[in-house]
């Protein structure tokens, strides 16, 4: 079963932080659906305050399985960083001059 845990985020900031973990789909659903993970919606005492002191913020709910990571492309010859992968494996440069016969 896939599990899912709950994100804090807020608007000002990049910082973020998990306020809950090993949810099921249909937990973290019901809690973001909970007028009081929003600061547009929410009412309580706490809430408001954690408004007034760090600006608008949401709960978002994300899968708890590893996020794959995409390996890094580099040209063959020069060791270039590739922005897309290509066939031949060799950068803008390299692919030139491997044109031009040089």
């Amino acid at each position: 079963m896939e599990l899912y845990r709950i994100r804090r985020l807020y608007r000002d900031s990049d910082a973020s932080r998990v306020i809950r973990s090993g949810l099921t789909l249909e937990q973290a659903q019901a809690h973001c659906q909970n007028p009081e993970t929003s600061s547009s919606t929410a009412t309580g005492s706490v809430e408001r305050a954690r408004t007034r002191t760090r600006g608008p913020w949401f709960d978002s709910y994300e899968s708890m399985r590893p996020r794959k990571v995409r390996p890094e492309l580099r040209c063959l010859k020069c060791g270039a960083l590739l922005e897309d992968e290509n066939p031949l494996g060799l950068c803008e440069s390299c692919t030139a001059t491997r044109e031009r016969g040089e």
